[in-house]
């Protein structure tokens, strides 16, 4: 049985200050009941990948723990199902930038994140493709 590379390194995380502004500038947005998903991709890019961006505002979660719960369930559910958008960046050079923000009052299952996220990363893999579609 074949070993699966689904883990999320450290350079596969947006930690750069241009990087999180370029997000936020030119971002599209999905949002669902418990979280707010910001993504932007550029085709043909120099450097090309797939890098993520989680938050947890203060103002809604005031616990510190809570705060890291929350960030550590969404980037888990990222890393199990984020493969189809990282061979899509990677095999046609794409540059991808995802944006999770948790903007629920409460914590939120796991469940529920990992099923409104895997909907959020087909929507943008499905618009990434079309795309590709159109400029080839």
């Amino acid at each position: 049985m074949s070993k699966l590379k689904n883990n999320l390194k450290r350079k596969s995380f947006l930690k750069l200050k241009s990087e999180i502004q370029s997000l936020f500038n030119e971002r599209k947005k999905i949002n669902t009941s418990s979280f707010r998903l910001l993504y932007h991709f550029e085709l043909n890019s120099q450097e090309y990948g797939l890098k993520l961006f989680v938050s947890a505002p203060k103002k809604l979660l005031k616990s510190a723990v809570k705060r890291n719960i929350a960030k550590r369930r969404f980037k888990e559910a990222f890393r199990l199902n984020c493969h189809h958008l990282k061979e899509m960046a990677e095999k046609h050079k794409v540059k991808i930038y995802v944006g999770i923000i948790h903007n629920n009052p409460s914590l939120i299952k796991y469940n529920e994140i990992e099923k409104n996220l895997i909907l959020s990363l087909q929507k943008i893999y499905n618009e990434i493709y079309e795309k590709l579609e159109q400029n080839s």
